[in-house]
């Protein structure tokens, strides 16, 4: 690794080097250089010469002669390219100590910058220290004013707090008594309407259970009672749309149930015989059940009933009934 290659070496110790080496005419050695980059840059040929006639051989003679006329030609341009290679370093070595000369000029003027701005901060702060002293001053005679400002919105803010109170409590008051007067006249409209409601639901259960009251009052104050008459409204419904898959969904549950089943079939059994004396009754409760299909269901029913009291087998007969209550 030489100077001009090593990291080590400074750019200023490389132009004293390369400015000494032009003072006394250095030469790189041809040798040494070869032997650092591993090339001598010599031509080498290998011809036959079976007549031993060495360089007046009358073929080979005019090819090296030409290999030499180019070799020395190539010569001559690195001799020349090099040459002009040193004029430009010794120009540039030439103008490297006005260089250094403005080099020194630039670090004594950031020298004297730095020293005008460390002025320039002490001034700053001098003046920022005058500055506080005023500004304590008026923090102070405002921190008093504040103090005083303070008391008197604090006596508003009671005051206003008192009002709002009292304010509170006055639309608390209208607000119950608003409440009151909406609740009494709620609870006249329900008991109208529980009144009203009882009537048509009362209505409505005679008239399925065909005037019998002891059922009728059975539907309307037993829970049970009054949930099997809704799953036999909603067994209708189903029938009326031939949703078979519902309508097994739905009885499915009684599977192991004998007289659970038999029960929802005697409630089904009144709807039923309520739509062939009111066909109207079958659109208003019981999903648009049709006479002709309530008239079927009665016939499904009957079978299923007797094949059920036979003690025939309950899944299977839940199943049939199903399937043919929606067909």
């Amino acid at each position: 690794m030489g100077i001009e290659t090593d990291p080590d070496v400074s750019e200023e110790t490389r132009q004293q080097v390369r400015a000494v080496a032009h003072e006394m005419g250095y030469r790189p050695n041809a040798i040494a250089r070869s032997l650092k980059i591993g090339r001598t840059f010599n031509l080498g040929v290998l011809y036959s010469d079976d007549t031993e006639s060495g360089f007046t051989h009358s073929y080979f003679s005019p090819v090296l002669q030409s290999f030499k006329q180019e070799a020395e030609r190539r010569m001559e341009n690195t001799r020349l390219n090099l040459s002009r290679v040193e004029d430009i370093l010794t120009e540039l070595s030439d103008r490297l100590e006005p260089l250094r000369e403005q080099s020194q000029t630039a670090r004594e003027y950031l020298q004297l910058r730095d020293e005008l701005k460390g002025l320039e901060l002490n001034a700053f702060l001098l003046r920022s220290d005058r500055y506080n002293e005023r500004l304590e001053a008026l923090k102070q005679s405002l921190e008093s004013f504040s103090e005083s400002v303070a008391q008197s919105e604090a006596e508003q803010a009671r005051l206003t707090d008192r009002r709002d109170q009292l304010n509170d409590q006055l639309s608390h008051l209208e607000e119950r008594a608003a409440e009151s007067r909406e609740e009494v006249q709620r609870l006249i409209r329900e008991v109208e309407a529980r009144e009203g409601a009882a009537g048509r639901v009362a209505q409505g259960l005679g008239f399925v259970y065909e005037g019998h009251i002891g059922t009728a009052l059975q539907a309307f104050r037993n829970d049970t009672f009054k949930a099997a008459l809704g799953l036999a409204k909603e067994l209708c419904s189903y029938a009326a749309q031939n949703d078979t898959y519902r309508t097994l969904v739905l009885v499915t549950k009684y599977e192991r149930d004998r007289e659970s089943f038999l029960a929802l079939l005697w409630q089904l059994d009144q709807l039923c015989s309520a739509v062939l004396r009111r066909p109207a009754y079958g659109a208003e409760q019981c999903g648009g059940l049709t006479p002709d299909r309530a008239a079927r269901i009665l016939q499904v029913s009957a079978a299923t009933r007797k094949t059920v009291t036979g003690n025939g087998n309950l899944r299977l007969a839940v199943a049939v009934f199903a399937a043919e209550a929606a067909r």
